[in-house]
């Protein structure tokens, strides 16, 4: 065997993982970017098995006859342009400005939890308050949707806990019972006596369409509460939407959890409205 086989060995054997993560990330990251009625055969196992082969045998032996050293180059900087390629063309979470996207906190169906949402009611008009109260009033009536879970807290540090939260979800719920009293059955609330998260959070399922159809996906909305990613009213200058998959299970884990904690302590929309719509229980701002 010549010394310059013998390189081209050593090469390979030092760079195998190198080799097999380029042969199989390049052509995925490829099939990924053609539209699927493009492509001239249904992406199986099978198929993909033998695509990949035939990229591990051209990629090796097609490098054979250059230099080992600049093949390991290469191989070091493809890497890195696919691994900032394939993180990028993954991402599943994007960041929104909600006074030019309103439309995010819409379309929720199937169950639906909000937790430390500031209730932003004084900030509105009386004909955004009575948008406000349709929108959510027609998000309660389809038959797609399940109950909303709403969580409040007591307490907590400036600018995560809302004060006034309570009060502004008492008077939203009574325009909603006066608009639509038959939806209250949908809706279970929540004070807890505990320092509010550094976060809101909005989770639920929504329809949304893929390449020409639609498909039920865990969508959550949410924000951090912090200068300067939200104003002094609470309300978010960036919230992010995402429909990354490992995020929103963390989120739905989270939320069940606190609904099973605490399922004897949710009370209904009346009820908590009777409870808390007093002066003297009313949070000081």
């Amino acid at each position: 065997m010549g010394l310059k086989m013998k390189k081209h060995l050593v090469f390979i054997r030092e760079n195998l993982v190198d080799i097999i993560v380029l042969s199989v990330s390049i052509p995925l990251a490829i099939l990924d970017l053609i539209p699927s009625d493009l492509l001239f055969f249904e992406p199986s196992t099978d198929h993909m098995i033998a695509f990949l082969l035939l990229a591990v045998s051209g990629l090796v032996f097609s490098q054979m006859r250059n230099d080992p050293k600049r093949i390991h180059e290469r191989f070091s900087e493809t890497n890195q342009i696919l691994s900032n390629f394939t993180f990028f063309q993954s991402a599943r979470t994007t960041s929104v400005a909600p006074t030019e996207h309103p439309e995010i906190w819409e379309g929720f169906i199937g169950n639906y939890f909000a937790v430390n949402a500031p209730w932003l009611l004084e900030t509105s008009d009386d004909q955004q308050l009575e948008s406000m109260v349709e929108v959510h009033a027609a998000r309660y009536s389809e038959p797609q949707f399940g109950k909303a879970f709403y969580v409040f807290y007591s307490k907590g540090a400036r600018g995560c806990y809302f004060p006034k939260a309570v009060s502004r979800f008492v008077m939203f719920g009574k325009c909603l019972m006066e608009k639509n009293p038959e939806v209250s059955s949908k809706i279970r609330v929540l004070l807890l006596d505990e320092d509010a998260p550094a976060y809101t959070l909005f989770l639920g399922d929504k329809m949304l369409s893929f390449e020409g159809s639609l498909h039920k996906e865990k969508v959550s909305v949410f924000y951090v509460n912090q200068k300067p990613l939200v104003r002094e009213t609470g309300f978010p200058n960036i919230a992010f939407v995402s429909i990354d998959t490992k995020l929103n299970s963390i989120f739905e884990q989270d939320a069940n959890r606190i609904i099973q904690e605490n399922l004897e302590s949710f009370i209904d929309l009346p009820t908590f409205i009777s409870q808390n719509d007093r002066e003297d229980i009313a949070p000081q701002p």
